[in-house]
C-alpha cells in the first residue's frame, strides 16, 4: 500500500519504511521497534496505519492511495464510528503534521485511545 495524506503539505505516509506493509506483522513489528526507542511520533503513525487497515478489512473505508481522512469520514456510515474516527484523526495530524514528539506518559494516552478503537466490535 502507497497511501499518501493529499494537503498542502503533502507528504508520503510510508517515507523511509519498507514498501510492503501488507501484512499486519510488519506494522507491528515497526510499532515494536518506535515504542521501545521512544519515537513516539513515528508510533503514532504506525497506530493510525493499522487502524485505517483493520477499517478496511472490515469493509468500513476503501484503502486507497491519495485519500484524504475526509473522503475516509465520508465513507464510514456509522455517525458514532465517524466520530470516534475523526476525533483519532485528529490527533494523529496534531502529533504527525503538527511535528509533536510525544513524551511517553502522553503516547501511552494516544495508543490507549487507538487500541481501544480498534478493539470495538464496530471496528
Amino acid at each position: 500500500i502507497g497511501i499518501r495524506y493529499r494537503s498542502d503539505r503533502s507528504e508520503e505516509l510510508f517515507d523511509g519504511m519498507p514498501t510492503d506493509i501488507s501484512s499486519d506483522n510488519v506494522l507491528e513489528d515497526l510499532l515494536t521497534l518506535y515504542r521501545n526507542n521512544g519515537a513516539y511520533r513515528e508510533a503514532v503513525r504506525i497506530l493510525y496505519l493499522i487502524y485505517l487497515k483493520r477499517l478496511d478489512r472490515k469493509g468500513i473505508i476503501r484503502l486507497r492511495e491519495f485519500k484524504t481522512n475526509r473522503e475516509y469520514a465520508r465513507e464510514i456510515r456509522d455517525v458514532l464510528l465517524r466520530d470516534k474516527f475523526s476525533a483519532l484523526v485528529k490527533v494523529y495530524d496534531y502529533v504527525w503534521f503538527g511535528q509533536l514528539n510525544p513524551k511517553e506518559d502522553q503516547y501511552k494516552k494516544i495508543e490507549i485511545a487507538f487500541l481501544s478503537q480498534a478493539s470495538d466490535k464496530s471496528c
